[in-house]
Order: structure tokens, then C-alpha cells, then sequence
């Protein structure tokens, strides 16, 4: 037996001594497009039929018909006043109808937001004590719904601007004597080349 006061072992591990840690690490590669969620993969497989024999029979023109617009959303012109032939071929058709595609899907955009504001409108009319949640929710910093929006309007118009300079730029190499002229003239909500510049101004000779 242990005699009284005899100290006993102890149970506890003994203390170690700080160790300085340096563990090598590395990063890896970030993929340049995310990958898409699995319920997000499952829409898009569903609303393109595919894997289906019904792949290519989704259909647009009903709904393009709804969504497009004259005016600033329809691909831009040359006025014909100015006596430039348009660029014809498989380059300036594809230009064209991209940029009308994009023109319609800008307009479906913004009606989308109008509908959007009208119906939270609406909402906040009929219930004023949930404005102050709805706007909350919506605002800007958090940038969780608008994000995506926002997004997806700046690509749209990002994506058409791309198309209207590609167009301009056909008509630019046909006339190379008069490229730097062309360049410099803007674009208007209707033509390629603001029509409303004078051949004094431009040295080209309008018709």
C-alpha cells in the first residue's frame, strides 16, 4: 500500500511545448462558368424536351409575338437616303436576327419588370403594414432577386450593343474611304449611322 502522503500519478497527459505550424497548402483551379444546381439542371432538361422525342418541337413565335416591339427593338436600318447598300450574306442575316432576338428579349425584360413593380404595387395597396418587409427584401443591397435581374438586363443589352457594332462595322469595311466618317457617327433608336448628320459634316454623299 501507498503510504500516506505519497503523491499519486497523474492521470493528465504531460504538457507539450507550443508547436509553430506552417502546413503546406494549395488552391485549386476555379471553374470560369459555375456549375449549375441540380434543380436548375432538372428545369432547363424539362422546358427543352430533352432526352425526348419532343426536343425539337419547342416552339417560339406565339410567345415572340407577345414579347417584341417596334421602334428601338427592332434591329437598326440604314437610311436609305444615305445611299449605302447593306452588307448581304450568312454573316450580316445571323447579325441581324441576333440582334433582333435580343431586342425582343430586352423588351420581354422590361415588361417583366413592369409587371413586377405593378403587381408589389399592388400588393403594398392593398396590405401597407408589408411595405416596409417588401421593400426590405427588394432593395438593392441585398442584391439577391434584383441581382439576377439586373444581371440578365446588362447582358441582354451588353449582348445586343455587341451585335449593333458587329453590323456597323460590315458597313464600315465597305466603304473603306469613308470608314473613319462612319465610325465617329452614333448609332440612333432607328439606324445604324444617326441619319441626321449632313454630308458636309461626314464628306458622304447622301442621296
Amino acid at each position: 500500500m501507498e503510504s500516506v502522503g505519497e503523491e499519486l500519478p497523474s492521470l493528465l497527459p504531460a504538457p507539450t511545448a507550443p508547436v509553430f505550424a506552417f502546413e503546406p497548402s494549395t488552391e485549386q483551379q476555379i471553374p470560369p462558368i459555375p456549375a449549375a444546381s441540380a434543380e436548375m439542371s432538372e428545369h432547363a432538361i424539362h422546358c427543352l424536351c430533352l432526352g425526348t422525342d419532343a426536343w425539337n418541337k419547342v416552339r417560339y413565335v406565339k410567345a415572340q409575338q407577345a414579347l417584341q416591339a417596334g421602334g428601338v427593338f427592332q434591329p437598326h436600318l440604314i437610311d436609305p437616303r444615305w445611299g449605302i447598300a447593306t452588307p448581304t450574306g450568312p454573316v450580316p442575316d445571323f447579325l441581324f436576327k441576333s440582334e433582333q432576338t435580343f431586342g425582343t428579349f430586352l423588351h420581354g425584360l422590361l415588361k417583366q419588370r413592369e409587371a413586377f413593380a405593378a403587381g408589389i404595387t399592388e400588393i403594398i395597396k392593398e396590405h401597407p403594414a408589408a411595405a416596409d418587409c417588401i421593400n426590405r427584401v427588394f432593395r438593392p443591397e441585398i442584391r439577391a432577386f434584383r441581382a439576377v435581374s439586373d444581371n440578365l438586363l446588362q447582358f441582354t443589352c451588353g449582348k445586343r450593343a455587341e451585335a449593333v457594332d458587329a453590323r456597323r462595322k460590315l458597313v464600315e469595311a465597305s466603304m473603306p474611304s469613308a470608314a473613319l466618317q462612319l465610325k465617329a457617327i452614333h448609332p440612333t433608336p432607328n439606324f445604324l449611322f444617326d441619319s441626321r448628320v449632313t454630308s458636309k459634316s461626314t464628306h458622304l454623299s447622301l442621296k
